[in-house]
């Protein structure tokens, strides 16, 4: 199998100003998003992370934060992110935003 992208983009071109979506079943047998943009293809997860992953065994990385500070809340203790955990739940954000 080849790994050259351009059959699938040959085939749905890109349209500027048009706003074009699909839903096609994965490798995987999961139902997937497809957008077309003008550099390529985004596919996405219809559930879930866009990206599929369970960071930390959990939906998101904002549910296993949210449970980590409820956990030290209960303990008493403060809970601080880092500057690298802010930036992996803004790059988060971002893909959900897509």
């Amino acid at each position: 199998m080849s790994l050259d992208l351009n059959t699938i983009l040959n085939d749905w071109p890109y349209e500027s100003g048009t706003v074009k979506v699909r839903k096609i079943t994965g490798l995987d047998g999961r139902e997937k998003l497809q957008l077309r943009v003008d550099l390529g293809v985004l596919q996405m997860e219809i559930t879930g992370r866009p990206d599929g992953r369970r960071p930390h065994n959990c939906e998101s990385l904002l549910e296993y934060h949210r449970r980590r500070a409820t956990r030290a809340e209960q303990k008493g203790e403060a809970y601080e992110l880092n500057p690298e955990q802010c930036a992996e739940l803004q790059q988060e954000g971002i893909q959900y935003y897509h």
